[in-house]
């Protein structure tokens, strides 16, 4: 029987035919796998599954599994639509979408806190922030006492924050057992008792918070042990007795808070060798004596505010931190003259607080050399003469505050030039002479206190250029007229 030979055409027809009827059912040979992995990967009725089950889960606070579905099936996003199975494209898509809103979501809330929520809300944003959410219904969550044992299994601990919870009781002794701490924040507790000297084993530590607490006793002498320490926070405790002059042996500090204690005694020499110190508070405590002139060896100081009985000749130690810029010297019985050399002070100064000092004697006019000035604070001490024409020269200043002195003259014209001030407070004082009417100019002004002098003549019609007015204050002096309409 002769062999019939095959057709290749009718064999072409047949093969094309089997193929194109494949395409139409997802020939689930072809290279074209739902997945990134391909041939390795899930089926594509798997697939379906498994997409279903990522996208219901992404909505149990979880967006971040719609990520995980748009890169694993990525393939399914890069085709078009009929290419596989329409409930797998289905997830895959709402997954893009839901990470996509997600994503917009968390940038805004991130944005939002880096920019400053107060200052895009106002005071709403209080009631909007979660940390206030949470103290708001007691969801803050620590209490009690800390538990002695803490660090008898955390000795690799680098930090450990507990600040601004409601603890309490003595420090735990045990704290000397995590050796690796370079971090330790207790502050805004309640915590009482005294700091014990163990804290000084921890070498590694670089920064101490226990401020705002109830800590009474001294401060150890051990803490001079802690050679690495930049930051030393125990501010606003019961502390008395004087500084442990190790304190001002530890040549990194950067910044040291003794403020609001009851530390007694004066301050050592031992104060010169915080060569890197940039933040210094010392007030309101008792400290009396002179304040020591190498002061001056903080040449990066920036931030000082102190109390001490001392004399003003200490700000000439201070001319040699060019650095400096906020000086709070408030509440002192300094009993003497400013220094003409207050105005060799850094350039940089902004904030000069003197208030209820006892200083006697003139304003130097050298005070305007302070070209960056946004806050002169004088009030409550014995200052008297006029106010220096040099003022005019601190053209940054936005508050002058001479208010309870003996001042005497006239204002005159130069603070009109100071085209940035919003308050002045020369209230009680000996001032007298007409108010210049340039002082309308000044339109930055909010308020003017000026009462309790001797100033004559009539309220300037100028005043009522200054829209911004808040607060006037021209009681007891011996001006007539009315109050000019605001224009």
């Amino acid at each position: 029987m002769e062999a019939v030979p095959s057709n290749p055409a009718h064999n072409n027809i047949n093969i094309n035919s089997t193929a194109n009827s494949a395409v139409s059912h997802r020939n689930p040979l072809r290279v074209d796998w739902p997945t990134v992995d391909g041939p390795l990967g899930l089926t594509e009725e798997d697939s379906v599954d498994h997409a279903r089950r990522f996208f219901k889960f992404g909505f149990l606070l979880l967006p971040w599994l719609w990520a995980v579905n748009c890169f694993y099936f990525w393939p399914v996003l890069r085709r078009p639509t009929s290419y596989y199975h329409p409930d797998l494209r289905r997830y895959v898509v709402r997954s893009a979408i839901g990470f996509t809103v997600f994503a917009v979501i968390l940038s805004t809330w991130a944005l939002t806190f880096s920019v400053g929520g107060e200052r895009l809300f106002g005071h709403v944003w209080d009631k909007l922030v979660m940390y206030n959410v949470a103290e708001k219904y007691g969801l803050t969550g620590l209490s009690g006492d800390l538990p002695n044992g803490l660090c008898n299994h955390l000795s690799i601990l680098k930090e450990l924050y507990l600040s601004t919870y409601k603890l309490h009781g003595h420090m735990p002794s045990s704290l000397s057992n995590c050796s690796e701490l370079q971090l330790l924040d207790l502050s805004q507790n309640e915590f009482d008792g005294p700091i014990h000297s163990e804290i000084g084993r921890l070498s590694n530590l670089q920064s101490l918070y226990l401020g705002s607490n109830h800590f009474i006793g001294i401060i150890p002498q051990e803490v001079g042990n802690l050679v690495k320490l930049v930051t030393l926070d125990m501010a606003r405790n019961q502390i008395t007795s004087s500084v442990s002059i190790s304190i001002f042996n530890i040549s990194s500090l950067q910044y040291l808070l003794l403020a609001k204690n009851n530390l007694k005694g004066s301050l050592p020499r031992e104060i010169g060798n915080l060569t890197k110190m940039q933040f210094l508070y010392l007030n309101e405590n008792r400290f009396t004596g002179e304040i020591p002139k190498d002061i001056s060896n903080l040449v990066e100081l920036e931030l000082n505010n102190l109390t001490s009985n001392s004399s003003l000749s200490f700000l000439t130690s201070l001319t040699n931190c060019r650095a400096l810029r906020l000086l709070g010297i408030a509440f002192n019985p300094l009993n003497g003259m400013l220094p003409v050399s207050v105005g060799n002070l850094s350039t940089s100064l902004t904030l000069f607080y003197a208030l209820n000092c006892k200083i006697k004697g003139r304003i130097p006019n050298e005070v305007g050399n302070l070209s960056s000035l946004l806050d002169l604070d004088l009030y409550g001490n014995n200052l008297v003469g006029s106010i220096p024409t040099s003022t005019c020269n601190l053209r940054n200043l936005q508050r002058l505050r001479l208010t309870n002195n003996e001042l005497t003259g006239f204002i005159g014209d130069n603070l009109c030039k100071l085209q940035r001030l919003g308050a002045i407070y020369l209230g009680e004082n000996q001032l007298s002479g007409p108010l210049p009417s340039c002082l309308g100019n000044v339109t930055s002004l909010r308020e003017i206190h000026l009462g309790f002098n001797k100033f004559s003549s009539n309220i300037p019609a100028s005043l009522g250029n200054l829209k911004d007015l808040l607060a006037l204050n021209l009681s007891s002096n011996n001006m007539g007229g009315s109050l000019p309409p605001r224009n």
